[in-house]
C-alpha cells in the first residue's frame, strides 16, 4: 500500500504557485518558460503518480491498458521532470542551449535512452510490467535513479565551474539547496518507496527557484512599472528565441536639468506617467525603463515601431500634467532598420544609449536611425575600451615621448609624456579614441597616475641630462586634478625612484582651472611639494592673463588652434599676448609646429620654446632612445 498523506498537500500548493505565477506581470524570457514547463510537469507527475498508484492498487477492477497508460505516463514525466530542473539551473548560469547544440544533444543521451526504454515497457517489461499478480518492477527500473543521478551530478559540476556566472551569492546557496533537496528526496524514494514523499521534496524545490528566482520585482522599475534595463539586457542576450526583433528608444532630452527645475518628486511623478501611457497605449510591443530619462521598446513590426514613434514626437508636444502640475518634456528618438537577431547582442545597446546620450547636445535634433554602420562604430569604441581596460589592468599603457625644442638653438630641452595603448594586433590606439572613454568611465585617474609612474621610471633609468632633457611634462587630467590627495600621491610615486619635483612640469589644462577654489587649493599643495606647472592648450578655456597671474606657473603652452591661426593671419594679438606672459615671468610654448616657417614666425613673436611634428612626432621610448641618446 502507498501513502498519499503528503502528496495531497503538495499539489495543491503547486496549484496555488501556479496561479500566483500567471497574476503577475512576466518577462518572455528563456527560464520563465522553462519555469512554467516545469510546474506543469511537476503537476502531471503528481497526478500520474496518484493515479498510477491507486491503479496500481485496484488493477483487477480497472482495464488493463489504462494502468499501463498511467504508469507509462507517470514514469516519462518523471524523467522529463529532472530534465527540467537541469534546464532551470542552465539557463540561471546563463548556459544557451543554442550555441552548443551537438553538446546539448549529448547531455540528453541518457534521459533520451531512459525513456525509449519506459516507453517500451509495456511489451520488454524493461521498468515495470502489470501482470496476473499486479504490478511488478522491472530489470531496469534503477535507470530512473541513474537519470536523476546523472543530471544532479551536471548540476553540482555547473555550480563549480560556472558559478562566476551568478550575480549575487544567494543565487548559487540556492542552486544547491535546491538540488540537494532534491537528491534528499530521491534517496527517499530508493529506501522508503511506499511513501510518496519524493514529489513534495520536488515541490519545495520549486519553492525554492521561485523564491529566489522568479520573483518579478528584479525585472520591474517601481517608478514606471515598466521592465527595468535588467530585463532588457536578459531578453536581448535570448534575441535568437525572441519574437520581438526590433527596437526603438527614446530619451528625455536633458534629464538631469528637468529634474533639477521640476523637482525630484515631479519628475518621479512624470517617469510614472510616461510608463502607464506606454503600457496602456501600446500593448503589441515590450516596454523597458533604462534609468535617466531613457525608454526602449521591443516589438515584432518595425513599421509599428515607427508608427509608434510620430505617436510619442506628438504626445510629448504637449504637457504631463503631475500632482495638478504641467511638466513639459522633450525627448530624442532613436530607431533602427535592422533586426536584432542579425546584430550581435553586446553591440545593441552601446549603440542605443550611446545615440541617445547625444540628444542632450543636440537641442534642434529629436531623432535619429541607427544602421549597421552605426553598430560598427560603436563596436570599435567597445573594442577600444576593452583595450584600455587591459592594459590599466595590466599596466601595459605606454608613455610616448614629444621633444620640445629651444626657439633659438632648436636643441632638445624638454618633452611631453602622452599616453599611448594598443590594440590586439599591436597597433596604437589614437588618444583620441581612448582619451574620453577613460575620462567617461573614471579610469581616466589611474590612467595619469601611470603615465606619471612610467615617466619617473623613464627618468630614473636612464640620463636625461646627456640627452639635453631639463624637465618632462606630464599632463594631469580635469578629474584628476580635482583629487585633494593628488600632490601627496605623486610625493611618495618621486620618493619611490628617488627623484625630485624639478624634473616633472605638471600639464594643466584650463578646463581644470573652472573652480577657482579648488584650483588655489590644489596648486597651493603641489607648490608646496615643489612641483612646477604648466597651463596647457591656453587659448581654449576660459582663463585670462590677469587670472593666470595669481599662480606660479612656469610656462604657458599656446594650444595649436591658437598658432595655426596666427600662421594664416598673423595679427597683432598672439604677439602682444606672449609678450604680456613674459612680463609676467612666464615662458612661453608654441604647440602644433609643423613648418620652419611657422617655427620662424613663433620665434619672432617671442615663444622660449617650440613643440610639433616639425621636430618629431611623439616617439615611443626606446625610437626616443635612439633619436636623442648621444653616441659615447
Amino acid at each position: 500500500m502507498w501513502s498519499y498523506n503528503y502528496v495531497i498537500p503538495s499539489i495543491l500548493i503547486l496549484w496555488i504557485l501556479l496561479f500566483y505565477y500567471f497574476t503577475l506581470k512576466r518577462l518572455p524570457i528563456r527560464i520563465n518558460r522553462c519555469f512554467v514547463g516545469l510546474m506543469v510537469v511537476e503537476a502531471v507527475v503528481i497526478v500520474t503518480d496518484i493515479l498510477a498508484s491507486y491503479a496500481d492498487q485496484n488493477y483487477r477492477q480497472l482495464p488493463h491498458s489504462l494502468v499501463v497508460a498511467l504508469n507509462m505516463l507517470y514514469f516519462v514525466s518523471l524523467l522529463i521532470r529532472i530534465k527540467m530542473f537541469y534546464s532551470i539551473t542552465s539557463n540561471i548560469f546563463r548556459l544557451d542551449p543554442y550555441t552548443h547544440r551537438l553538446r546539448a544533444f549529448i547531455k540528453d543521451i541518457p534521459i533520451i535512452i531512459s525513456e525509449i526504454i519506459v516507453l517500451s515497457s509495456p511489451w520488454t517489461g524493461a521498468v515495470f510490467a502489470i501482470t496476473e499478480a499486479g504490478y511488478v518492477r522491472g530489470p531496469y527500473y534503477d535507470i530512473i535513479y541513474v537519470c536523476y543521478f546523472y543530471f544532479l551530478a551536471l548540476t553540482f559540476y555547473d555550480l563549480i565551474v560556472h558559478k562566476d556566472r551568478l550575480r549575487r551569492k544567494r543565487e548559487a546557496v540556492c542552486v544547491f539547496l535546491y538540488n540537494f533537496t532534491i537528491l534528499i528526496g530521491l534517496l527517499f524514494r530508493i529506501f522508503f518507496p511506499q511513501v510518496l514523499i519524493f514529489d513534495t521534496f520536488c515541490v519545495m524545490a520549486v519553492l525554492l527557484i521561485n523564491l529566489v528566482f522568479m520573483n518579478p520585482d528584479f525585472y520591474l522599475d517601481k517608478r514606471s512599472n515598466l521592465f527595468t534595463s535588467e530585463a532588457l539586457r536578459s531578453m536581448l542576450s535570448e534575441k535568437n528565441t525572441i519574437k520581438e526583433h526590433y527596437i526603438m528608444a527614446f530619451i528625455v532630452k536633458n534629464y538631469g536639468e528637468a529634474r533639477e527645475v521640476y523637482g525630484p518628486s515631479q519628475m518621479d511623478e512624470a517617469i510614472m506617467i510616461i510608463g502607464r501611457y506606454l503600457l496602456k497605449n501600446y500593448t503589441d510591443v515590450l516596454s523597458f525603463y533604462y534609468r535617466n530619462g531613457r525608454f526602449v521598446l521591443l516589438g515584432k513590426d518595425n513599421e509599428r515601431l515607427l508608427e509608434i514613434k510620430e505617436q510619442l514626437l506628438d504626445r510629448f508636444k504637449e504637457p504631463w500634467v503631475s500632482n495638478n502640475a504641467e511638466v513639459y518634456l522633450e525627448i530624442g528618438v532613436v530607431t533602427s532598420d535592422f533586426d536584432l537577431v542579425n546584430v550581435e547582442t553586446d553591440s545593441i545597446l552601446p549603440t542605443i544609449i550611446h545615440e541617445l546620450v547625444k540628444f542632450d547636445n543636440d537641442r534642434h535634433k529629436n531623432c535619429t536611425v541607427i544602421d549597421e554602420n552605426t553598430i560598427l562604430e560603436t563596436e570599435k569604441l567597445i573594442e577600444v575600451k576593452r583595450c584600455l581596460e587591459y592594459a590599466l589592468e595590466h599596466k601595459e599603457t605606454e608613455v610616448f615621448l614629444q621633444p620640445i625644442v629651444d626657439v633659438h638653438t632648436r636643441e632638445l630641452v624638454g618633452a611631453e609624456a602622452l599616453c599611448r595603448i594598443r590594440d590586439r594586433d599591436g597597433n596604437v590606439i589614437s588618444p583620441g579614441l581612448f582619451i574620453p572613454i577613460a575620462e567617461h568611465n573614471g579610469h581616466i585617474t589611474l590612467l595619469g597616475e601611470q603615465m606619471f609612474e612610467k615617466t619617473c621610471k623613464f627618468i630614473k633609468e636612464n640620463d636625461i641630462a646627456a640627452m639635453g632633457l631639463q624637465w618632462i611634462n606630464v599632463n594631469v587630467s580635469t578629474i584628476q586634478f580635482m583629487q585633494h590627495s593628488l600632490a601627496t600621491r605623486f610625493e611618495e610615486i618621486l620618493e619611490q625612484y628617488g627623484l625630485t619635483p624639478d624634473k616633472i612640469h605638471l600639464e594643466l589644462t584650463e578646463a581644470a582651472m573652472v573652480d577657482e577654489q579648488l584650483m588655489a587649493g590644489q596648486i597651493l599643495d603641489l607648490q608646496k611639494k615643489g612641483f612646477n606647472l604648466v597651463v596647457d592648450d591656453y587659448g581654449t578655456g576660459y582663463s585670462n592673463i590677469a587670472r593666470l597671474k595669481r599662480y606660479p606657473f612656469v610656462n604657458i603652452k599656446l594650444d595649436m588652434s591658437l598658432v595655426w591661426e596666427y600662421g594664416n593671419n598673423p595679427g597683432v594679438i598672439v604677439p602682444k599676448m606672449i609678450e604680456a606672459f613674459k612680463e609676467t615671468g612666464y615662458s612661453v610654448t608654441a604647440e602644433g609646429i609643423e613648418s620652419e616657417e611657422l617655427a620662424q614666425a613663433m620665434e619672432r613673436c617671442g615663444c622660449d620654446l617650440l613643440q610639433g611634428m616639425y621636430f618629431n612626432p611623439p616617439l615611443p621610448i626606446k625610437d626616443f632612445l635612439k633619436e636623442y641618446s648621444k653616441s659615447p
